[in-house]
């Protein structure tokens, strides 16, 4: 290639090819038909233009709604594809994601205490995001059998039903069973609850304030899979993490 950009190629077999252009810090560039193999015949003269896109490095921060940084919180570029590129955030709540393509992407930041954030990344930008996320509601409570005695190895999984928002999975206390599942949206979920023999559990759900829960697991011959009752209002003391 010479200093203006030209290239060429002379005495190219007859066959199909794909044309690719690459430099550090720019995202492939593709030539062909529609980004296909390109087919030569022995006296085919082509002119192809290559354009490299420049990558981008998405920098920013994830704070609370105190204005205090979020660690450990998942900052995600996805793509148009279902590929993507992804970060933890350290102690300071920072993200730094390199070599980020061109487009318009999804930005999405996880976090089990918050609120998903959702929004639209269109790269290249050099911009540091400023990302706020929003304290959601907790579901908490515990687990009983069919016997009324404790659950103490079972995961708890609220999945929304309206397609806003990712599934959160609980924390669970395997000292006395209780349960906490935060950063949830109000609205009506499918809460199920499996059991370490993989048995499983599930009903809908409509949680619409912070609320504590008894759930029993019904005996098979029950109208309902589970049975929920809304606990006292005070929270219940948690050892989670504990053995």
């Amino acid at each position: 290639m010479d200093p203006t950009g030209h290239y060429h190629f002379s005495k190219v077999r007859s066959g199909a090819y794909l044309v690719i252009a690459e430099a550090d810090g720019f995202a492939l560039a593709i030539g062909g038909q529609g980004n296909r193999t390109l087919t030569i015949e022995p006296s085919g003269k082509y002119e192809i233009d290559l354009i490299l896109a420049r990558q981008t490095t998405v920098q920013g921060v994830v704070t609370n709604e105190e204005g205090l940084p979020v660690a450990m919180a998942g900052v995600f570029v996805r793509f148009e594809k279902g590929t993507g590129l992804g970060a933890f955030t350290p102690s300071d709540g920072t993200f730094d994601i390199p070599e980020v393509p061109p487009g318009r992407h999804q930005l999405q930041v996880t976090h089990p205490e918050y609120l998903t954030y959702d929004s639209v990344l269109v790269t290249p930008t050099d911009q540091f995001l400023a990302l706020n996320l929003q304290p959601g509601l907790s579901l908490t409570g515990v687990v009983l059998d069919q016997h009324s005695a404790p659950m103490r190895d079972f995961s708890l999984q609220m999945q929304p039903t309206s397609g806003r928002g990712l599934p959160k999975t609980s924390e669970v206390s395997r000292s006395d069973g209780y349960f906490r599942v935060s950063g949830l949206a109000p609205q009506v979920y499918v809460l199920s609850v499996r059991l370490a023999n993989a048995e499983s559990f599930e009903t809908r759900f409509e949680l619409m304030e912070s609320t504590n829960v008894t759930i029993e697991l019904a005996p098979s011959d029950a109208g309902s899979q589970l049975q929920i009752r809304r606990s006292s209002p005070s929270p219940f003391r948690y050892s989670l993490g504990s053995p």
